[in-house]
């Protein structure tokens, strides 16, 4: 994901770059570069932000298609997929601190332990949407909104394991011997599948790289709220340990993506009077 949000920068400061460059020439939007119908690839990546959710980093790829209304209007639809994961892993101790002093005792015994939790929260969903855009030849500020429907599939690990370690001090070779015997390891498995629906605002910039190709960055953060209809749980070990998978939620994703646009048909018409758009 590192790469990805480099490449992103990068393509954000050569399009802003570009712009500039651009603007200095010619103070409307091109409209030749506008056609009818618009393809684009989407990769991205998010971050979860809030909610009852916990979300972590993750990717997404979009399949978009767009078609375009005096120039600067797009009505959107397409698929989206997104894998979002996290992992915590904590390791706490009972009385004696490990850290000992010259002053403890050379025999002590004391209860150590390791919490480990993987979440992962996997979307398949489909869009509809709009977006307005603004800008000068090639270059253009966009904006607007998309809803999305879909599925979600939400799965938590957790395990945990504890031990009592034993230090005596051997009074022959004045050498520590440990000894570490388990007490309880257990872990639970839980999956479920949901239902979803988001709202996401768009906001962004788009580069027409000629009359067939274009590339955008845009940020679209993604508010929504998870159903869940199907729930499953596997057990293990001597003491399984809680976790939190709710059966409704609402979620914050904070997203970015990279969209290559390929541009098809001939240019965009006006609209029509009373309203009513050219196909």
């Amino acid at each position: 994901m590192k790469l990805q949000s480099i490449l992103i920068s990068l393509s954000f400061i050569l399009l802003t770059i570009s712009a500039s460059a651009q603007n200095k020439h010619r103070n409307n939007f091109d409209s030749t570069y506008a056609k009818k119908h618009e393809i684009a690839v989407a990769l991205g990546m998010g971050m979860g932000s809030g909610g009852t959710y916990e979300l972590g980093k993750g990717g997404t790829i979009s399949l978009e298609y767009a078609r375009v209304y005096k120039f600067n209007h797009f009505l959107r639809t397409g698929l989206r997929g997104t894998i979002a994961n996290s992992r915590n892993e904590n390791q706490f101790f009972l009385p004696p601190s490990p850290n000992h002093g010259d002053n403890n005792p050379d025999n002590y015994s004391e209860t150590k332990g390791n919490y480990i939790t993987d979440v992962s929260n996997s979307y398949a969903s489909a869009f509809v949407g709009y977006e307005y855009g603004v800008g000068r030849k090639r270059f253009r500020f966009t904006f607007g909104a998309d809803l999305f429907v879909g599925l979600h599939s939400r799965k938590v690990f957790n395990k945990e394991e504890t031990f009592l370690q034993t230090r005596s001090l051997d009074p022959v070779t004045d050498l520590y011997n440990y000894n570490i015997q388990f007490l309880s390891d257990g872990s639970i498995m839980g999956t479920s599948s949901n239902i979803f629906m988001a709202l996401s605002p768009r906001l962004g910039i788009r580069r027409e790289l000629g009359r067939r190709v274009a590339l955008a960055l845009t940020f679209n953060p993604q508010i929504g709220f998870s159903q869940r209809v199907k729930y499953t749980e596997n057990l293990e070990g001597t003491r399984p340990t809680a976790y939190n998978n709710p059966k409704s939620a609402w979620f914050i994703t904070h997203n970015a993506e990279l969209r290559l646009i390929f541009k098809l048909g001939k240019n965009a018409p006006k609209f029509n009077s009373p309203g009513t758009p050219s196909f």
